[in-house]
């Protein structure tokens, strides 16, 4: 994924999602795909990205949502999986308070793969079926 943005020419930058070498609201924009089911503590996470944000910036965040039909097969199965095993999945509505405690507005949110079969899928708006789920939050711009 980071040698298609660079491509692209988008800076990309690694880092611990609990530590963001950015000053306070020097970043414009961030994306966390698939990164939350491996994190203990979600919340520090997306405190740490309300902090490196500016205010408006975008956050966009990538996830298997747990409460989807196909998520809960996720579930099932993760033990035996090379990718999930261990992981946490949460649900759209687990991510989208997190993010909402953390000072974030959800402003728009998409979902897809809603069989598994290998096969291309459509992209629709909303949550619920799909699961994998894409939320875009921003900063709350903070008033004096």
């Amino acid at each position: 994924m980071a040698r298609f943005a660079k491509e692209r020419g988008i800076e990309v930058v690694s880092a611990s999602a609990q530590n963001l070498p950015f000053a306070d609201g020097e970043a414009q924009g961030l994306v966390m795909i698939t990164v939350d089911c491996f994190v203990k503590d979600l919340s520090e996470v997306f405190r740490e990205a309300h902090r490196a944000l500016n205010d408006g910036g975008s956050y966009v965040v990538a996830f298997i949502d747990a409460g989807t039909p196909l998520g809960k097969r996720y579930e099932e199965f993760k033990e035996d999986s090379v990718y999930y095993k261990g992981a946490v999945f949460r649900s759209f509505d687990e991510i989208s308070d997190l993010l909402s405690e953390a000072g974030f507005s959800v402003i728009r949110c998409v979902q897809t793969v809603f069989t598994l079969d290998n096969v291309a899928q459509p992209v629709r708006e909303n949550h619920g079926g799909g699961v994998f789920a894409v939320i875009k939050a921003e900063k709350e711009i903070e008033k004096c």
